[in-house]
């Protein structure tokens, strides 16, 4: 079976990068994979166990792929392009974004629900062993850029420092809204807030600090770009490390990671405060240690590209079936 994978850049460590056309390629198909974004533009085949060769647009464009597996706007933007000399390819999108012109030409769009983007292997390595809650620190760790889309004010406009158990606060993320970060300490100043910037980091860096934390806390509104965010990789982040998450309710997560999740409604407060609240009456040592637990066992690189294999081969095979 001939794969095409479009918009997988050769240079992430991710599931959405090396990870899954290699995954594919050590399943013994013919693995290739197409990359255009600016100045990055990357033509590969993947010979398994990470050993990736530079290909031809032309052999890229002359291949009859039997499945293409793409994300976001890819396939409509650029990638069906490379598929003119397909028969009958069955064309996945990974990553719809819920963007329903991403949809178009598509056989099967994956729901949020059934993507892991399980941590990388570098953070893997820090999560080999679980960090006992009372050795944690006081703190909270929110892992995102800081900017309008990533809503951290709204955190800060409705929490108190009661809410956190006067927990300090780390923001780990480049900052993408000068004006935006200066808004966000005045609101902490005076609500007496301790907090501390940390920039942008190397996931094996945020992997210890999501590990030293206490809770990590991710309240985006992609809106109007996006109805919502799906599935961001904190999250899965966190669980793995055993660090319960405090999300709102455009935060589209694994279902099985809900159990870990603190959950309001977007701009209320009165949900806000019931999610707190909740959070204050929930025994976090004993809520840690079975997140731990669950993403050591489920939230793995391999067992991630396991499931989006065993999904496209299902809907390959009845394709072919119905031919």
């Amino acid at each position: 079976m001939k794969v095409l994978f479009l918009h997988f850049p050769k240079d992430s460590d991710q599931i959405g990068g090396v990870e899954l056309p290699n995954y594919f390629a050590n399943l013994g198909y013919e693995v290739y994979s197409v990359f255009n974004k600016g100045e990055r533009k990357f033509r590969n085949k993947y010979l398994g166990n990470f050993e990736i060769q530079d290909v031809s647009e032309e052999l890229l464009k002359s291949n009859d792929y039997d499945v293409v597996i793409c994300k976001s706007s890819a396939y409509q933007m650029y990638g069906s392009a490379y598929t003119s000399n397909s028969t009958n390819p069955v064309k996945f999108n990974l990553m719809p974004m819920g963007i329903s012109r991403n949809k178009n030409g598509i056989d099967y769009n994956f729901g949020e629900s059934e993507i892991i983007k399980a941590p990388v292997r570098d953070m893997q390595r820090v999560f080999q062993t679980y960090k006992d809650w009372n050795s944690r620190k006081d703190q909270l760790i929110v892992g995102a850029s800081i900017g309008t889309d990533k809503n951290q004010l709204e955190f800060l406009n409705f929490v108190d420092k009661a809410d956190i158990f006067d927990w300090k606060i780390l923001f780990a993320g480049p900052i993408k809204s000068p004006g935006y970060m200066q808004k966000m300490k005045k609101v902490m100043n005076e609500k007496s807030i301790c907090y501390e910037y940390l920039g942008y980091i190397p996931r094996e860096e945020l992997a210890v600090h999501l590990q030293e934390s206490k809770l990590s806390v991710l309240t985006t509104d992609p809106r109007p770009l996006q109805p919502f965010d799906p599935g961001p990789r904190i999250i899965y982040e966190s669980v793995r490390a055993g660090t319960p998450c405090f999300v709102n309710d455009l935060v589209l997560v694994y279902p099985d990671a809900e159990k870990f999740c603190f959950r309001y409604s977007n701009g209320d407060i009165k949900s806000f405060k019931n999610a707190m609240q909740k959070l204050k009456e929930t025994e976090l040592s004993e809520l840690s240690k079975k997140s731990y637990e669950f993403g050591e066992a489920r939230f793995t690189i391999e067992n991630a590209c396991d499931e989006i294999h065993k999904k496209v081969l299902s809907v390959f095979q009845k394709r072919s079936k119905n031919v």
